[in-house]
């Protein structure tokens, strides 16, 4: 049970808070994970979290790649035509 609401916290928190998710659970990368910290958290997370074995948390996983995705059509939303 105990784990149940650990993974469930960990979805919340990586959700609102990317950026600080990357900084206290995912490990410091290189350039990559630099540029994906400023450029796109969502992103980042998602990528991390795809690490993880699927069968494990595929609920997990899928939140990540949807907030990710929504991230990236919210931003070319609001590039100038």
């Amino acid at each position: 049970m105990f784990w149940f609401f650990g993974i469930i916290f960990t979805i919340l928190f990586a959700a609102f808070f990317p950026r600080l998710s990357l900084l206290l659970l995912a490990p410091w990368g290189g350039l990559l994970w630099g540029l994906g910290f400023f450029l796109m958290p969502y992103t980042t997370v998602a990528c991390i979290a795809s690490f993880t074995p699927w069968m494990d948390y595929p609920l997990a996983i899928i939140v990540f790649w949807l907030l990710a995705f929504l991230e990236v059509v919210d931003t070319t939303e609001r590039l100038p035509a």
